[in-house]
């Protein structure tokens, strides 16, 4: 018996779902509907918006031999296994944009279904289950990435599964949970470094599991044992990548920072409502910070200590996010590697949290119930209509059909600058050169329209903020302008050699 309070399969009426009892059909219909609404709002607008340039070097990577892509740091912030799973996607289906964009529409659709199981069997209640759920369904944080062909639609459905099959594995379940475990594990880790933190969180999960258990030895050991020998297979990802790369003296930062009240509050409204309220948070308003993260850390841990049946379980959920966020964090006050997206993994077990306090708040009766889950959900509904009406990759697909319009003869040289290069590789049917320095690609652009027939000049503000403006000037003061055209945070200018 829960000593804390009625558990949560009292709150409004829910259905018994200890572990191996059959849900209702309802529960089963309702779950439906949700990956229905999920995968809708995932694949609106999913071509609306051109492959940036971090998509595209998600693309160009996964081209590279696998024995490259595998054996050597090929990018220093990112460890490779995403981009091997997708060249065995690209294999398999092509590369056009609806198939890359695919996969992580898939994994983020997947995703609710697999967190409706993790919440149901963590808080022993479909309704929290369903919830949080539908919470991560309409997540403009988990709408946006689903729909980029990157690592974290792929990351977070590996945490969902590596948690449910850690729950399985300590609440007495076969071998093969501990085996599923570890591999789920072992791939988010080698997806992105992010997963290193979940494993952590996992790792202090099953202790605390074991904790004062009678006859616990047995299962101490079984944990100990799986979490050292997916430590052994995490050595070539510390010698391969992070020893070159991350764990350098310079390390990849370039715009992460050390995480400090603000970015902690930003994270938490990415969490909950996404972009929209971001505006609400002030840098200088420390109480408005204080107003979204105590509430924001606090509240989600109080509502499963309350709502969930007194067992292991909440050991579980608060070893994996408080734990593993907590050493992310306590990493990032130390170095500066801290990005908002970075800790995307963590958001499902919180949403869980805040299910069960959506329905703790609703006990009284289904009706209640229900409506606080609908008005928790029109909070976050609002984020993924602001995102679709707010644009931001720049738009490489028009500028380069602007480009081959304008020089359909190819006569004309390209030149990008730094990361644009990966775009521009994936759309354009022609050779472009980039430099990453600024002064470097100016001197790039004046010997090649000296060369050719003009030279065309790509900047991205993705890439470069409002400094393009004043490297744009430049160029037309040593270069001659034909004609310049500005697209979606991304400008192209087409000029020629001096006449002087």
């Amino acid at each position: 018996m829960n000593q804390d309070g009625p558990s949560l399969c009292d709150a409004g009426g829910d259905v018994s779902t200890r572990a191996g009892t059959p849900a209702p059909t309802w529960v089963w219909l309702g779950m439906i509907g949700i990956v229905v609404i999920g995968f809708s709002l995932r694949v609106h607008n999913l071509l609306a918006q051109s492959l940036w340039e971090d998509e595209a070097a998600s693309v160009n990577y996964a081209a590279m031999p696998l024995s490259v892509l595998l054996g050597t740091n090929v990018d220093s912030g990112n460890p490779p296994g995403y981009r091997a799973v997708l060249k065995l996607w690209i294999a398999l289906f092509g590369r056009s944009e609806l198939v890359l964009r695919l996969f992580s529409l898939l994994c983020g659709t997947a995703a609710i279904g697999t967190l409706f199981a993790l919440g149901r069997r963590l808080s022993g209640s479909a309704a929290v289950g369903l919830t949080a759920a539908l919470l991560l369904a309409v997540s403009q944080h988990q709408v946006d990435y689903s729909q980029e062909t990157r690592a974290y639609a792929w990351l977070v459905l590996l945490t969902i599964c590596s948690t449910y099959s850690l729950l399985r594995a300590l609440h007495g379940g076969h071998r093969c949970w501990w085996a599923a475990f570890a591999l789920a594990a072992l791939l988010a880790a080698y997806s992105h470094y992010s997963g290193l933190f979940v494993l952590i969180g996992q790792g202090l999960a099953g202790v605390l599991w074991c904790w004062r258990l009678p006859d616990a030895q047995r299962l101490l050991r079984r944990h100990l044992v799986t979490m050292a020998i997916v430590a052994v297979l995490l050595i070539p990802e510390y010698v391969l990548y992070l020893r070159p790369g991350l764990l350098t003296e310079n390390g990849y930062v370039q715009w992460q920072c050390h995480v400090n009240f603000y970015e902690f509050a930003y994270m938490l409204l990415h969490w909950t409502g996404g972009m929209l309220y971001a505006p609400l948070l002030r840098l200088e308003n420390g109480l408005m910070q204080t107003l979204v993260v105590v509430p924001g850390v606090v509240l989600p841990l109080y509502f499963v200590w309350r709502g969930w049946p007194a067992d292991r379980r909440r050991l579980l959920w608060v070893g994996v996010l408080y734990g593993g966020l907590g050493s992310f964090v306590l990493l990032t006050i130390f170095r500066a590697l801290w990005f908002v997206r970075y800790n995307i993994a963590f958001q499902p077990l919180y949403l869980i949290g805040l299910a069960s306090g959506v329905l703790i708040l609703a006990r009284r009766s289904r009706l209640l119930a229900g409506g606080a889950v609908l008005a928790t959900s029109a909070v976050f509904l609002p984020g993924v209509f602001h995102m679709w009406n707010t644009p931001w990759r720049p738009d490489y697909r028009a500028a380069v059909e602007w480009i081959e319009t304008h020089d359909p003869e190819h006569t004309s040289r390209v030149c990008v600058y730094r990361f644009s290069h990966h775009a521009m590789e994936y759309y354009l049917p022609r050779v472009s050169e980039y430099r990453n320095d600024r002064d470097e690609l100016l001197e790039l652009a004046t010997r090649r329209a000296g060369e050719a027939d003009g030279v065309f000049v790509v900047m991205a503000e993705t890439e470069m903020g409002t400094s393009w403006a004043g490297l744009a000037q430049r160029m037309k003061e040593t270069l001659t302008l034909r004609e310049q055209a500005d697209f979606l945070r991304l400008h192209v200018l087409w000029l020629e050699a001096s006449g002087e």
